[in-house]
């Protein structure tokens, strides 16, 4: 036929597909490519810091506690205000989300899964 492609293992389909699974294995390759790209500076980042972490940490922490006065350790060490405000909301969601679980709970109402509470 005209649109087979030669005499080799892909003689049995079409040129469109053949194309198609070259584009599928190409982009596939390119990813698989990125991610091995990203994932070997995390790995090694992983290593040193699972082995000289601890050595990092003790020097840092001595050299934060050296001549520093209690007050600049809490100033370093203190959260800054949009973080405490973040948190702050964060916990009040959690409190009515809990309260609403309560009460649904105490209705035995289903959850928008379809299963009711225990």
């Amino acid at each position: 036929g005209g649109d087979g492609v030669g005499t080799g293992m892909f003689s049995e389909l079409g040129r469109d597909h053949v194309l198609t699974m070259i584009a599928v294995s190409l982009t596939y390759f390119k990813m698989s490519s990125r991610r091995v790209v990203d994932g070997v500076p995390l790995l090694i980042m992983h290593h040193l810091l699972g082995r000289f972490g601890p050595i990092l940490r003790e020097r840092l922490m001595s050299r934060m506690l050296t001549g520093n006065s209690d007050s600049d350790l809490q100033t370093l060490l203190a959260e800054d205000e949009a973080t405490r405000t973040y948190r702050a909301g964060l916990l009040s969601k959690n409190a009515m989300l809990e309260t609403a679980v309560a009460e649904l709970k105490k209705a035995s109402l289903p959850l928008a899964s379809g299963h009711a509470l225990a």
